[in-house]
This record gives C-alpha cells, sequence and structure tokens, in this order.
C-alpha cells in the first residue's frame, strides 16, 4: 500500500490518478467552497495631510479584513486578532483624541461582526512611517504616513505680498524671513532663531527702521519664539544685481534672494537741439530722462513734461507739420526714456528753450537762433556723379540757394552769382557746350531759386568748382576729370 496527501487551494472539481507498471487508477474528487473568512488585511483612511509631531490622526485609520477578491468580509466566521506595528515610537489609540491606548497593540473582531475596525494613531518624532497590520494566516496590511516636525525646519525670504524683484536704486523696501516646516507652511517658533544677513559686499545696507535712516548690524535680528516671520529693510544706492543672503542656526539652510537694482532717471537733457532754425519752419526737439550719470534711464512711473520758450510768437506741437492745437506738455511714459514736441516760430529772432518736469532736474536752458526763411547759403546740385573725360561737356549743374534748414529757398529779388574752379576750365549756357559763358556770371531771377550751368575741362585732374554770391556763403562741387 502507498499512501499520500492532497490539498486543492480553490473550490471546485479535480481527477486524482494514480499510473504503475502500465496500469492506472483514477477517482473524481470535488473541493467543497473554502469557509467564507478573511485571506488579507488592508489598512485605509487616515488625515489626508501629513500629520504633525505628538499630533493624534483627526479623522481614524480603518483595518478592513478581506477575502481573496479582495471584498470585504460582512461577516466574520471566527473572532480574529489583529496586531499593529509601525517599527518606530508612535502608537495605537481605539479614540480620536489619543488617550486609550490599544493593550498591546491589538484589535480584535468578533465573530458574525462586520471586518472592519477603526484605530488613531500618534508619534512623538518626526519621520516617514509605515504602518502594519498583521493577524495569523492573513497577508499584511500596510500604509505609509509622514510625521513632520512641529516646528520650523525652514527658512524663505522675501520682499513683498507679490514677490517684488525689482526695485530702484536708492529705494528702500523690506526683506521679509519667514519659519516654515517641511511642508512649506509657515511655522512658529519653538525658540528664538537668530539671523545674519548680508548682500555679498555690495553697497547696499540694512537698517533698523522701514524709512532705512539706521544702519543696522548683521547679527541684532531674531524671530522670536512663537513667531514666524521678522523684516529687514535694505537700500542700494547703485542700480545693478544684488543677491541678498539669509543665514541662521546651521540646522537651517541658507537662502538667498536675486533682485534686481535698476537705474532711476534724475534729470532731463535734449538729445535732438538744433540750435538754428528758420523762422516758419517746423523742427523736432526731443528731451530724455538720464541718470546722474548721463546714462538714458527709463521713467519709473508716468511724469508729465512741459516745453516752454521765452518767445510770444512761437508755439510747440505734437506733429511734424505744426498744425493743430498748440502744446508744449506732453507725458513720458514709464518704462520709457523720451519725449518729443515740435517747434515752429514765424519771426526770426533769439530765443531761449526749457524743459522740466517729472521730478527731474530741468534742461538747462537752449539758446535758439531764429534766421529769416530767405537763402543764406549756395550750393551746386546735379552734374556728374562720376569722372568725366577731357573736353567732355557735363551734365545740367544748378546754383541753388538754400536756408539754415538746408531748405531750398526763393530769391526776393535778382541774385547775381559767380563761379570759378581755379584751373583751366570753362562754363558754359548750353548742354553742349557750345556757348562760353566767359564772365562765368549767373543770375537767379527774383522769385526764382536756382541757376544753370555746365562745365567743360580741356586736362585732366581734380577741380572744385565754386559759386558765390554776396551776403550768402558760398557752395562747392568737386569733380575728376581724366584723359580720353
Amino acid at each position: 500500500d502507498i499512501s499520500f496527501y492532497y490539498k486543492k487551494p480553490s473550490a471546485g472539481a479535480a481527477r486524482l490518478v494514480v499510473r504503475a507498471g502500465g496500469f492506472a487508477v483514477g477517482r473524481d474528487i470535488t473541493a467543497p467552497p473554502s469557509p467564507p473568512g478573511p485571506t488579507n488585511l488592508r489598512i485605509v483612511g487616515g488625515p489626508q495631510e501629513d500629520m504633525t509631531v505628538g499630533q493624534c490622526s483627526a479623522s481614524n485609520f480603518s483595518i478592513i479584513a478581506q477575502n481573496d477578491g479582495n471584498a470585504t468580509i460582512e461577516s466574520l466566521p471566527n473572532d480574529l486578532t489583529i496586531t499593529l506595528g509601525d517599527q518606530s515610537d508612535g502608537n495605537f489609540f481605539s479614540d480620536r483624541q489619543c488617550v486609550s491606548a490599544l493593550n498591546n497593540r491589538q484589535i480584535t473582531m468578533r465573530s458574525g461582526e462586520r471586518g472592519v475596525k477603526p484605530f488613531y494613531y500618534k508619534k512623538p518624532t518626526a519621520g516617514q512611517v509605515t504602518l502594519r497590520a498583521t493577524a495569523n494566516n492573513l497577508r499584511e496590511g500596510a500604509k505609509n504616513t509622514t510625521i513632520i516636525p512641529i516646528g520650523p525646519t525652514q527658512l524663505t525670504a522675501e520682499t513683498e505680498a507679490n514677490r517684488q524683484s525689482t526695485f530702484n536704486e536708492d529705494e528702500c523696501f523690506i526683506l521679509w524671513v519667514h519659519s516654515r516646516n517641511s511642508a512649506g507652511q509657515i511655522t512658529d517658533a519653538v525658540e528664538d532663531i537668530p539671523i545674519t544677513f548680508d548682500d555679498g559686499g555690495a553697497d547696499g545696507n540694512f537698517y533698523r527702521g522701514g524709512a532705512c535712516h539706521d544702519v543696522r548690524s548683521p547679527s541684532q535680528l531674531s524671530i522670536p519664539a512663537g513667531g514666524n516671520n521678522i523684516g529687514i529693510p535694505y537700500k542700494k544706492p547703485t542700480p545693478g544685481n544684488v543677491t541678498l543672503t539669509v543665514n541662521a542656526a546651521p540646522e537651517y539652510p541658507q537662502v538667498t534672494r536675486q533682485l534686481t537694482i535698476r537705474p532711476v532717471p534724475t534729470l532731463l537733457a535734449f538729445s535732438v537741439a538744433p540750435a538754428n532754425i528758420v523762422e516758419d519752419s517746423c523742427r523736432i526737439y526731443t528731451v530724455e530722462s538720464r541718470s546722474d550719470a548721463g546714462q538714458p534711464t527709463n521713467a519709473t512711473q508716468d511724469a508729465d513734461i512741459t516745453f516752454n520758450d521765452n518767445d510770444a510768437d512761437g508755439n510747440f506741437y505734437s506733429n511734424d507739420q505744426c498744425s493743430g492745437e498748440a502744446t508744449g506738455r506732453v507725458r513720458l511714459a514709464q518704462g520709457t526714456n523720451r519725449v518729443s514736441r515740435y517747434y515752429k516760430k514765424p519771426t526770426p529772432g533769439n530765443l531761449t528753450l526749457q524743459v522740466n518736469g517729472g521730478g527731474l532736474r530741468p534742461v538747462p536752458p537752449l539758446n535758439i537762433t531764429v534766421t529769416a526763411a530767405g537763402p543764406t547759403r549756395m550750393a551746386i546740385e546735379g552734374g556728374p556723379s562720376n569722372a568725366i573725360s577731357t573736353g567732355t561737356c557735363t551734365s545740367v549743374m544748378s546754383a541753388v540757394l538754400k536756408n539754415e534748414n538746408n531748405e531750398t529757398a526763393t530769391a526776393n529779388s535778382a541774385l547775381n552769382l559767380t563761379l570759378s574752379d581755379g584751373a583751366d576750365g570753362a562754363f558754359f549756357t548750353d548742354r553742349g557746350c557750345a556757348n562760353r559763358n566767359n564772365s562765368r556770371q549767373l543770375t537767379v531771377a527774383s522769385g526764382a531759386s536756382s541757376a544753370r550751368f555746365f562745365y567743360k575741362k580741356p586736362t585732366a585732374g581734380q577741380v572744385t568748382i565754386t559759386v558765390r554770391s554776396p551776403n550768402l556763403r558760398s557752395g562747392t562741387k568737386s569733380i575728376t576729370v581724366r584723359n580720353r
């Protein structure tokens, strides 16, 4: 005889077969369903957020007895004793105030009860912990939870509620240092936290009062026990980037805050300012906001700027036609550094332009000379743009009257002009250079602005043609003549 034992882990039919020496024998058996008891444990629930040291879990944990299908046992077939553990210094309780500790850390589920049992947990020290539930012949249940320190573990440095990172030079602001726990929540200090701070050797200073008057020694501040913040006034007199550093006791990591100190405009200065203009002409005048170092500097806020002169008949305008409403007032917008106005004066004379406003030092007065609109100088226009050959007649050239704005001007009466070249060339009145102008004289008729002429030179060389007229500045044009 041979005996053996057999076990089947699940319910259902099975056929047992034994073979030996060419013979086989079989027997059908049926494994009945397992009793409706638990096979594993599970821990669920507990607080939604991390617990702090010494805090009783505000909401309960629950142990659930489940079958192989992970369904909760609705009616336990027998009493079930469960042992709780955390491999740490925490403890388990039956009440939400964590007063009644579980005896031997055990919970008993009674026969006929539903397989769910609540418990509460408290731990006197910080750290990560795994809660475990075990019972004979059942797979254990586990759940991780975190216990955070009751006091602060870190510091943060912020400027204002909006965490501003850019300030003006010489602007007083407050750096706020907060004590926080490991979850980043603002947390009251258990004891005084001494703080030191510096700006990396920059030229700024920390101060006692919010007005930045009394310079503070870097070792005189603490976050007091029961408090969670302290404000440190700071001011830097020059622009640039600066890193503010906060140090506390060794257990608090160093904190830094990087800031940008931007320059502040202190004065106005002309950037486009013609000193000589022609009567009734429209000319632009531009001023910049600048720092004390003379650098263009953007306005930190909107500022109203006013252009004015000391002459009754001149006016400022907003457009390059000097039309519409006359106004010398203009807005210098925040973040910009230039404003302009156009100026026109209908009569000649001397005057002074001034610009001020925005709390900035005004532009030094600018002396302006307004000349009559008639011609003040000569110019030669047209003619060859490249070298010409000896004996070749040039294209047409014009002696042109110009005013102080370099605009073409009109003769109020006939003007006599004289041409010269200081060489052996000749001037002509026609395109083919057949009619020589031996007198080298030209006339600009009244109401006209120019007179035409042509030129030819028999020898090679560089030549400068000059046109002159009494009381006008002369005009010139250089021409290169090459051999054929």
